[in-house]
């Protein structure tokens, strides 16, 4: 298994980057280039590079997903974890691809910088929070019942200037005081959540078609040991039970 040393030595050459941590791949944008460095058609003018954000992640992660279902790569990609940027999840991950790589890369020759725009990749490597949506108007005791607004004002309406002194009369402003900007915060907020929701459906949707391939795999040969098993006289008694076992699993509802 590759350790973590070889693989940042082998990243930053083979990107041309200066990581210092494996937690910096949270942002997606050295995976999607890993993956072009293989194949050199991932679309690369999608990525952020710049990527600082959690949601920015996120969307550098739906192109390596793009490419991985163009190219019939059947690997779950763990996005809720990796955006993360947590250092064991993306250091498994690195490792696979890393594995991938030797794998598939056919040695041509792989100008990095010139492929991402002669754009530099962001460090990353802290996953971002929503920003907050806190309003600094505050519905006073006073005004509650009224529906008003006032913003630092006191029980009986008097407000206090920076210099201590009081400017009388009750100061109400509307409900909606500032709310183009908490609106759009908010709106913002809920688009973020919502590309978190689409990648969740899709990275189960992906792990679940993953899955069901190798039970399938794991079935065709139950079955064809079981069927084979009047011809089969080399198969230990033992082994047929536990294949027999394996299939009533298989084939077993949830009630059961």
């Amino acid at each position: 298994m590759t350790s973590r040393v070889d693989l940042l030595e082998w990243l930053n050459n083979l990107l041309q980057i200066n990581y210092t941590k494996i937690e910096q791949c949270g942002t997606g944008a050295a995976y999607c280039q890993i993956f072009d460095s293989i194949y050199g058609d991932v679309q690369l003018n999608k990525v952020n590079w710049k990527a600082q954000h959690e949601y920015q992640y996120i969307a550098n992660f739906k192109v390596l997903q793009s490419a991985f279902t163009s190219k019939k790569v059947d690997r779950p990609i763990l996005v809720e974890r990796l955006v993360k940027c947590r250092m064991q999840d993306n250091l498994e991950f690195l490792q696979w691809m890393k594995r991938y790589w030797d794998q598939n890369y056919r040695g041509t020759e792989y100008d990095a910088i010139a492929r991402r725009g002669g754009t530099g990749i962001s460090m990353g490597g802290v996953a971002s929070r929503p920003p907050s949506s806190k309003n600094t108007n505050r519905l006073s005791p006073s005004s509650a019942a009224g529906g008003k607004w006032s913003s630092g004002a006191s029980a009986t309406g008097s407000e206090t200037t920076s210099g201590g002194s009081e400017r009388g009369g009750r100061t109400a402003f509307s409900p909606f005081t500032g709310g183009s900007n908490a609106e759009a915060k908010k709106v913002k907020e809920l688009r973020e959540q919502l590309e978190q929701v689409s990648v969740s459906v899709e990275t189960m949707t992906t792990e679940r078609d993953f899955y069901f391939h190798k039970l399938r795999d794991v079935e065709d040969i139950v079955v064809g040991v079981l069927e084979g098993e009047a011809t089969a006289q080399d198969v230990d008694e033992k082994v047929l039970e536990t294949l027999r076992k394996i299939q009533a699993i298989l084939y077993s509802g949830t009630e059961e």
